[in-house]
């Protein structure tokens, strides 16, 4: 019997094999954002000297890992502190660490060496000959490889916790679609004319549950399922929420256009029989009228729920396909280096016993730090 995906049984099955993650299979719309810049890029495009950190510290400093898998081990070869806290770093890393090691042999995997670009706005002011992983990009940047967000391993919020176990709580507070409330619910900062403007076409409406955060109002972000229609804002630049909102059984509403890529956005549909979520202009004008047509055809709504649990919430935002994803990644971005990447330092660098020093840290030792026994970078300086 020929194998399908069962999110039941598969939702956290990391070590899918190649066969099962392809665009046959599993996940036929995951790759399209991999596809696009590796083609875009071309084969044996990038060379050496554009693997580098940026050091630049105006206008603000990225944060950055300088990274090499070889032979199946992550090792890290340099870092630079940023604006942002680099435990995104670690977090993003332990999700690749852990979409390799789920491999029957990791080995198999190709060497590659890249740059981890923290930031939330990680193309800003970043050299034109530079290349970068990370959790977004500009619609109009098409040189940068979009990876699953920190949010992918944990929140820093404990209350939130790690990825998996939010999903395995989510059960517990879900109900059925046409018993939750059905007003259109937003918490968040105003640190943007679009949050501005979802606010002004909200306030005092019957049908909306909108408000900016403060210590009385702010809500788990499992409350917000109990609720039929979610905002979606994008934030500084994008915005990590909607990988929560998404896993609900309920209506993401979306502002559009959108002006930043994160992994798993080419399968949003606004509109067709696979509609999986309500689309709204950028200045909110028309939420009102969406809002009546979708409170007058109520079975419309439920299947659009029903739509985005299907492709999200049982499938591509599983912890699976994240880690099919990540492996993805990694075989797109080897087609596009110029250069075969090392594990050893330069021939004549080597220890007192005359042993051949590795390049980087292990990874093992940069997550799980004895300060009893202190590591340092010395390649990049």
């Amino acid at each position: 019997m020929k194998w399908r995906f069962d999110p039941t049984k598969d939702s956290r099955n990391l070590g899918l094999s190649d066969e099962q993650c392809n665009v046959c299979i599993a996940f036929p719309k995951l790759y399209t954002e991999l596809d696009r810049i590796r083609d875009h890029l071309g084969p044996n495009s990038l060379t050496r000297d554009r693997i580098r950190i940026n050091r630049q510290t105006k206008p603000f400093p990225h944060g950055q890992f300088h990274i090499l898998i070889f032979n199946g081990q992550i090792y890290i070869i340099d870092e630079f502190k940023g604006a942002c806290d680099r435990a995104r770093g670690l977090a993003g890393l332990s999700n690749l660490y852990r979409a390799i090691t789920a491999m029957p042999d990791p080995t198999t995997i190709p060497d590659v060496e890249f740059i981890m670009d923290v930031e939330d706005a990680p193309t800003e002011d970043m050299p034109d000959d530079r290349i970068v992983w990370t959790w977004n990009r500009p619609i109009d940047n098409l040189n940068t490889w979009v990876i699953p967000n920190f949010y992918g391993w944990a929140s820093p919020r404990s209350f939130i916790g790690s990825y998996v176990s939010f999903r395995e709580r989510l059960p517990l507070v879900e109900r059925p679609f046409k018993d939750k409330d059905r007003r259109i619910v937003w918490r968040g900062s105003m640190n943007n004319e679009v949050r501005f403007a979802l606010i002004n076409a909200t306030t005092g409406k019957e049908w909306a549950d909108v408000q900016e955060t403060t210590a009385q109002n702010s809500m788990h972000v499992s409350e917000l399922c109990k609720y039929q229609f979610l905002a979606h804002t994008e934030g500084n630049t994008w915005s990590g929420r909607l990988r929560y909102l998404v896993n609900c059984n309920s209506i993401s509403v979306i502002h559009q256009p959108l002006k930043y890529q994160a992994h798993f956005y080419d399968m949003l549909v606004s509109q067709g029989p696979d509609q999986n979520y309500i689309s709204v202009a950028n200045d909110w004008s028309d939420l009102a009228e969406k809002m009546e047509f979708y409170s007058r055809n109520p079975s419309v709504a439920e299947r659009i729920a029903n739509n985005s649990v299907n492709t999200f919430r049982d499938r591509y935002m599983t912890p699976a396909a994240e880690a099919c994803y990540w492996r993805r990644l990694i075989r797109n971005y080897a087609d596009t280096l110029a250069f075969k990447p090392e594990v050893y330092a330069k021939s004549e660098d080597q220890n007192d016993s005359g042993v051949r020093k590795y390049r980087g840290v292990d990874w093992e030792l940069v997550a799980v730090p004895d300060p009893n026994f202190r590591y340092s970078y010395t390649e990049e300086g």
